[in-house]
């Protein structure tokens, strides 16, 4: 899943999610990703459980246009800002 970080920086395909005190960061890679900081490790948790729901619902947006044209795109994942 592609998610964008909560300052926009970063656009990330991660490995792994995780909640560390008040931070949502992500690994990719070797590398750790500060994906987005909130005012308690239970506001943290709750985008964790948001990005957890938008996973089960599929990475992918298939929609078709008038003409019947059928797409798929890769969705992305935006961190909310507070």
């Amino acid at each position: 899943m592609w998610i964008r970080s909560q300052n926009k920086f970063d656009l990330v395909k991660t490995d792994y999610i995780f909640v560390d005190e008040n931070e949502v960061q992500a690994i990719k890679g070797d590398k750790r990703v500060l994906l987005g900081e909130y005012k308690s490790e239970e506001r943290a948790l709750d985008v964790l459980n948001l990005i957890q729901s938008n996973i089960f619902q599929g990475s992918k947006l298939d929609y078709i246009t008038s003409g019947g044209v059928r797409h798929y795109r890769d969705k992305v994942f935006e961190m909310p800002q507070l």
